[in-house]
């Protein structure tokens, strides 16, 4: 997702249209996706981090396979470069092992993920992806202070690209027996008098949970989803940026 600062265009369009947004809470973890998609003979299952399958059982890779891998999680763990001022190589793998992706699919064992899409997809002949954040213990500081790892969907899609509308995604997920990212506000509208300042400023205040516990840190942030269309933004936390820049 876009920050709101790249997409002032579009918040001027939203604001004066009068465009509905769900706000939910914007969560520092792994991203995640869990799917089911229609084959010709069943239903295939899988979990990425961001745009790399998961392989859930060991195999040994081919000499492409293992480039690919590298050269993805180098991308992957160097994404804050500029700000870190430092480069991190990961090791050569020449299988896929568990130990870089032990927590997804640890995550999707608990959870039965696969299961759960498969039931869903039998019960109502739709096959789901499911895009999420992997936090707790490990990951990205564990900002959100749990004690467990776990899996918060913010998006869901239809045969793998169809967009379905946050209202929609959440009945969909609650249905699942799954946890939603949670709500700020499920229908907010921009104030006719608002600028990218008073909506940087909303974004400021306390993490979504466990706000109270010793430690805690102010929340990164926002993001906008339409209602109406697909389309979102994110917005983060100058207060959160501040307390970042101190740790590093």
């Amino acid at each position: 997702q876009d920050r709101l600062q790249n997409k002032t265009v579009m918040f001027n369009m939203a604001k004066e249209s009068g465009e509905p947004f769900e706000v939910s809470f914007k969560f520092d973890g792994s991203s995640m996706s869990a799917f089911a998609l229609k084959t010709a003979e069943d239903i295939r299952t899988g979990i990425c981090s961001r745009n790399n399958e998961i392989i859930t059982e060991v195999r040994q890779w081919n000499f492409f396979e293992q480039c690919r891998y590298w050269l993805g999680t180098f991308i992957g763990r160097n994404r804050s470069f500029i700000r870190r001022r430092q480069v991190i190589f990961p090791s050569w793998k020449t299988d896929s092992g568990r130990s870089e992706y032990a927590n997804f699919i640890d995550v999707c064992n608990k959870l039965d993920l696969f299961r759960r899409l498969k039931d869903y997809a039998a019960a109502t002949g739709i096959h789901l992806t499911l895009q999420g954040e992997l936090v707790g213990p490990g990951i990205e500081g564990n900002k959100e202070g749990l004690e467990e790892h776990d899996f918060y969907v913010f998006e869901v899609f239809i045969d793998g690209n169809q967009w379905v509308a946050p209202y929609r995604a959440k009945a969909i997920v609650t249905s699942l027996g799954l946890k939603y990212i949670p709500v700020f506000d499920p229908h907010f509208f921009i104030p006719k008098d608002a600028s990218i300042k008073t909506v940087l400023e909303l974004a400021d205040g306390d993490r979504a949970l466990n706000p109270g516990k010793k430690g805690s840190t102010p929340r990164e942030g926002f993001v906008f989803k339409s209602l109406i269309r697909d389309m979102s933004f994110k917005v983060i936390s100058n207060k959160r940026l501040l307390q970042d820049d101190k740790e590093d």
